[in-house]
Formats: structure tokens, C-alpha cells, sequence
């Protein structure tokens, strides 16, 4: 039921009523003692926040003092405030216009805090369009609780719900109304904009027994900021300029307080300077986001770094730096999310840091089951980079995008196992996928306990399967190749299958030789040009008798001159046994040139067997083998040759 309906409700349910006119009229007028409701056709005009007001044990001389938009004393010294039969109120209630040119922020706010006051715990938007300016800032800017200078400001179990037939939109203005593009306050010599929606829970080192912000929602409204993406991300933000990463300029923040459920529906926060929606420190208990949009502004959309279970559905992010910084540092459900637009994102589970340790560390409690954060049909779109991290768990479909596993940034990564369908529109060259472990064992964690060394990339497992558009085709536009590099674990898997794969350019390491060979496997991959005959990574042409070190799973070769070479291969990679080879890992080497000869003589090395002495003489010649990790050794999987046998 709608605010605007109390008066009729009131009327309904009480014998004792009285009261006419505007909300003004009411303090004018002596109502009898047998009179507990009141009510107004209008507050400030006739049809627009009409409401019922009771004589109860809330409506007192210091609620009217301090609530003067929605309690008042008649003429006879008796209080009554408004009456919300329905649990909720509206802004109009406390003068909002809903009009152009006329700032609602103060009547907007007005009502959350009479809500907070008496224990409504809904305040719904009957008009399409509101305009809110800035309000002053004296505190610091750096200081994180302090309540001046923000738009709207919740401290109380609260429903923010726009009732219009479409939905309402939250017009955030400079303190005169301007474009916030190139107007900010200087607090200090630093600029200052102001949050969309700050969120002041319980402060302390530990939540209270009740918290003040039991429930937070927001429906069908969408908080616009006014500000543009204009790629410069320097932080803090230009106090002359004004352009920049404006961290006073969030959407949404909760910083350090302690809140319970938060829920968005059908809620956009459009054009801010720095995060669009933004959480750090104590986590609230759960978070909750439906047909949501963060986007357009020089910061991230969605910072959630925080150790709350988080379900995301329906929801797109981008048009700025990053679309993600954080994902959710406990379980979380992301299900048909769009990333888009962005340089790059972080999509981080159980990053939750141990007192000491870097928040980059990855962190879990493993004596429960682990934070997974499941991503399920979400689609990256021209994202530079976007960086997992550990137990990242699901599906994507990628568009000009490139996803990274990096440990130079990560520190550690474990337990991350994606399925990748990357399409390839208007890039060109761009690398699908890299998986990159850290190139010595024995680098420190920066701000963490002496003897905390960057971790080997483990028990990971990654599928791609690589297309392109028929606009991508049309262009003669390829895909770079896929990559890993450094430290992986032989538990660790790279699978590219069903898809098409440019140029030579099979899953490779650019570390010669290899530090380490995961599981890695081709599966009816076709090839969108070929240069030298082959699709297989050139490993140069052998000079002389000795092992052969893969650096891919589909090698290529020759010689310069017309001698025959013995071949065998290494048992490992040069970390050791830990960090390859997986069992079945199969290689294929081909021969490029008609020049000399490669051969494998059986009984040789006891690196491989084969089942009798084999020789690559020609051009596309070539011998697969297969790891035997109880043999520790590789065995003849395949042979073909052009030559007369």
C-alpha cells in the first residue's frame, strides 16, 4: 500500500479523527481531547504527501523539535506525528516535489531519520525524479565516519523503495545544483563530492547483539551521479581538475561498521567518480544484488571486500577502471553478471587476509568448506585483464577479453577451475588466457610474516575453447596464443577444445626451458592460419645430438643441414617432478623442411621408449608420446611419416 493512502486508511480504522487542510494548517488548529488521528489532504499542496498524524506515546515536545516535518504541536499543546499503518512513509511526507531545479535532499533525509526515530522501517519515492545537492562537508576528508557532507545518510533498519510506475531516479547534484563533473568542494585541498548513499552502522571493534542496520534494501531506484569516465584514474583525484579517482565520490560505501543483510533490486548507480558500490572492513551478513547496474565513472563498480556471503544475479558492471575489485571474500553466486568496458578486474575469492599477512594472501578457515565464489553464465566484454584468484569456480563466455591467473599480483592462487568460451570481435591478438606462477619460490609477500614466500599456482584447472565472430573472420583478426609461465603444480590443468586457434600458436611458456608443464591438452582445435606448415610452437632447428625440452604440447623443429640428430627427452621440467609432467600428457613433435633427419632409437635413453627405432625425415613428419608418471617415463603414442618404409 502506498504512503499516500494513510489518510483513507486512518479514517477507516479510527472513530476519532479530525483535522483538514495542508500539514501547516494542523498546528493552527485545537483538536479535542477524544481526537488521537489527525489528518492533512497535502503538506506543502493539496494531494501531494497527504497523511494521518497520531497523539501516541512517540508523538512528544522533543520528537516535534526534532522532526519538524513530520510531528507538530496544535494549538491546544498536544503532539502528534505521522502515522505509517503500513509499516512505511514517503518522502512527500516531509515536502519532497519530486520537480526540477528544487533540492529533496533535505526533505529526503528528513524522512530517514524520522523513520530511524520511531521504527519505520520503509520510505518509498512516488515520483520519477528527485534532485539531490550536495550538502556541506566540514569534517576531514579522511575521516570515515564522519556523517556531513554525504547525500543521504542510513543508520537504521531501512527500505529505500521507488513506487512510480517506472523507476525513481536519485538526481546527485553539486551544493547548487550543477553538474558534479566540475563542481566539488575543497575540504582541506582535497576535493570532496560527497557519497550517493552513506551507511553509518554500529562502530567498535565487535558487532552488538542488535545491530542499528538489521536489514538494508534498496528498490527500483537509481542513484545518479552525474560525473563522466574520463580514464584518468589517478588517485586521489585533482584537487584543481577535479578529474581523477575521487574516493568521496562512491555511489554506495559501507567503511568499518557493522550492518546485517543489505539487498538492491532493480538498482542502478550510474556516474561516480570513485566506487559505485563500495564495502571494506567489518562485513554485514549477507549482500544480495538483482537487476543491479554499476556504471560509468574512474573507479571500480563493485568493491566488495568483505567476508559476507553474496548472491549477484542478473547485474552488469563496467564503463569504468575496474568493473570488480573484489568479488566477496566468503561464498559467493555470480549468475548471469556482465563485466564490461573496464581495464581490468579482480574476481578474488577467500581473500579474508590473516592478522599479518597481505590482503592479497589468500585465506580459509579449513576446518569448513571452502569460500568458493561461483560464477555461473557471466560475460566479460572488452575487459583488459581480468585477474582470478583462488577458489574462483565456474563458467564464462569472454569478448576481446583476456583472463588472468597471476601470482606476481596474487601471491598465491589454489583451487580455481574455470570453463571459457572466448569470442574474439574487434580485438586482435589478444591472449585468452594466462596462467602465470611466480618465477622463483623463494620471493617474499610483501607486509607479511617473515618466511612467507609467493606459492606455485596449485590445483587448478582451466578449459578454453576459443572463436571468432563472422565480423572477426571477415577482418582477418586471430587470437594471440594462450600462455603459462613459472611456477604451476602437475596438478594443474590447461584443456583448449572445440575451437579455433591462430598462428602457431598452441598452449605455450615463453620460459626456456620450462619451469613448469601442467597438464595440457588439445582437443580438435583448428588452426586459423598456418605459418611454416604446422600448428605447433617453433622450437628452432636442432644443431646437434640431445634432449629435446617441449615448451608446448604441439612442438615443431628442423634442420639446417642434411644430418640425421638423436633425439630423447627430459623426465621433468627444471623445478622438478612436482611441477610436471601430469600423467597422459601427450606431446606431438613435428618436422618442418625435408632438410636432415630426427630420430628415436629405441633403447636409447631411458627418457622414452618406442616401439622400434623412429625417424622424422620429412616435411609434416611426426611422433606423439605420452607420460608415464609410474614409469617416469615417455612413451610412443603416435607415429606418422611420409617416407617409404
Amino acid at each position: 500500500m502506498s504512503a499516500l493512502a494513510f489518510a483513507a486508511l486512518a479514517r477507516a480504522s479510527q472513530t476519532g479523527t479530525g483535522g483538514t487542510g495542508l500539514f501547516a494548517d494542523l498546528a493552527q488548529q485545537k483538536f479535542p481531547a477524544t481526537v488521537r488521528i489527525v489528518y492533512s489532504s497535502g503538506y506543502e499542496q493539496f494531494g501531494l504527501g497527504a497523511g494521518s498524524y497520531i497523539a501516541d506515546s512517540l508523538a512528544n515536545p522533543q520528537l516535534v523539535l526534532d522532526h519538524p516535518r513530520f510531528a507538530f504541536t496544535d494549538a491546544g499543546g498536544r503532539s502528534f506525528r505521522l502515522f505509517a499503518p503500513d509499516g512505511s512513509i514517503a518522502v512527500e511526507q516531509g515536502g519532497a516535489k519530486g520537480s526540477a531545479d528544487i533540492n529533496d535532499q533535505p526533505s529526503i533525509q528528513a524522512a530517514i531519520d524520522y523513520a530511524a526515530a520511531v521504527g519505520i522501517e520503509t520510505v518509498e519515492f512516488a515520483q520519477p525524479h528527485y534532485e539531490l545537492w550536495a550538502t556541506l562537508r566540514s569534517s576531514a576528508a579522511g575521516d570515515p565516519n564522519a556523517s556531513d557532507g554525504h547525500y543521504l545518510v542510513i543508520g537504521s533498519t531501512l527500505t529505500l523503495r521507488g513506487s512510480a510506475a517506472q523507476r525513481t531516479t536519485l538526481d546527485c547534484r553539486s551544493t547548487t545544483g550543477r553538474n558534479m563533473e566540475d563542481n566539488w568542494q575543497d575540504v582541506g585541498g582535497a576535493a570532496w563530492r560527497g557519497n550517493g548513499i552513506f551507511v553509518k552502522g554500529d562502530l567498535g571493534p565487535s558487532a552488538p547483539t542488535n545491530l542499528s542496520i538489521d536489514y538494508l534494501g534498496l528498490e527500483r531506484l537509481i542513484f545518479r551521479g552525474n560525473a563522466e569516465r574520463t580514464g584518468n584514474y589517478t588517485y586521489p583525484v585533482d584537487p584543481v581538475t577535479g578529474d581523477g579517482w575521487d574516493f568521496s565520490h562512491k555511489g554506495f560505501r559501507i567503511q568499518d561498521s557493522f550492518v546485517g543483510d543489505i539487498a538492491l533490486t532493480d538498482t542502478d548507480f550510474i556516474g561516480w567518480k570513485g566506487e559505485m558500490f563500495y564495502i571494506v572492513g567489518y562485513s554485514p551478513r549477507s549482500i544480495r544484488a538483482e537487476r543491479c547496474r554499476m556504471v560509468t565513472g574512474n573507479g571500480n563498480a563493485w568493491n566488495v571486500q568483505a567476508d559476507a556471503p553474496a548472491t549477484i544475479v542478473d547485474c552488469e558492471f563496467g564503463d569504468c577502471y575496474q568493473a570488480a575489485e573484489a568479488l566477496s571474500q566468503a561464498n559467493a553466486t555470480y549468475r548471469n553478471v556482465t563485466f564490461r568496458d573496464c581495464d581490468r578486474i579482480w574476481m578474488v575469492g577467500g581473500r579474508n587476509p590473516l592478522p599479518g599477512f597481505h590482503y592479497r594472501w589468500p585465506n580459509r578457515d579449513t576446518s569448513a568448506a571452502g569460500p568458493i565464489c561461483r560464477l555461473e553464465g557471466c560475460e566479460l566484454r572488452n575487459v583488459g585483464q581480468a585477474l582470478i584468484g583462488s577458489y574462483v569456480q565456474g563458467s564464462l563466455t569472454t569478448i576481446d577479453s583476456q583472463i588472468l591467473l597471476d601470482c606476481a599480483t596474487l601471491w598465491a592462487i589454489e583451487d580455481c577451475r574455470l570453463e571459457i568460451d572466448a569470442w574474439l570481435d574487434q580485438g586482435s591478438w589478444v591472449v585468452p588466457l594466462a596462467v602465470n606462477g611466480p618465477a622463483t619460490l623463494n620471493t617474499p609477500v610483501p607486509t607479511s610474516p617473515v618466511g612467507t614466500f609467493q606459492q606455485a599456482v596449485r590445483n587448478s584447472h582451466m578449459t578454453l575453447r576459443c572463436h571468432r565472430t563472422a565480423e572477426a573472420a571477415a577482418n582477418d583478426r586471430h587470437w594471440a596464443g594462450p600462455q603459462w609461465n613459472g611456477h604451476l603444480e602437475s596438478n594443474c590443468s590447461i584443456t583448449v577444445e572445440f575451437g579455433e586457434q591462430s598462428v602457431d600458436n598452441p598452449v605455450r611458456t615463453a620460459d626456456n626451458p620450462p619451469v613448469s608443464f601442467p597438464l595440457i591438452v588439445h582437443d580438435q582445435v583448428v588452426t586459423t592460419q598456418l605459418f611454416g606448415a604446422s600448428s605447433s610452437l617453433w622450437h628452432g632447428s636442432v644443431a646437434a645430438s640431445g634432449i629435446f625440452t617441449p615448451r608446448a604440447a604441439l612442438c615443431a623443429t628442423g634442420v639446417d643441414d642434411e644430418a640425421t640428430y638423436d633425439l630423447h627427452l627430459p623426465t621433468a621440467p627444471t623445478s622438478g617432478a612436482s611441477f610436471g609432467y601430469g600423467e597422459g600428457q601427450v606431446i606431438r613433435i613435428y618436422k618442418r623442411g625435408d632438410a636432415g633427419a630426427l630420430r628415436f632409437v629405441r633403447g636409447s635413453d631411458p627418457s622414452f621408449v618406442v616401439r622400434q627405432t623412429r625417424v622424422l625425415d620429412a616435411n609434416f613428419d611426426w611422433i606423439e608420446f605420452r607420460w608415464n608418471n609410474h614409469g617416469n617415463r615417455w612413451e610412443e603414442h603416435g607415429f606418422w611419416t611420409s617416407a617409404a618404409v
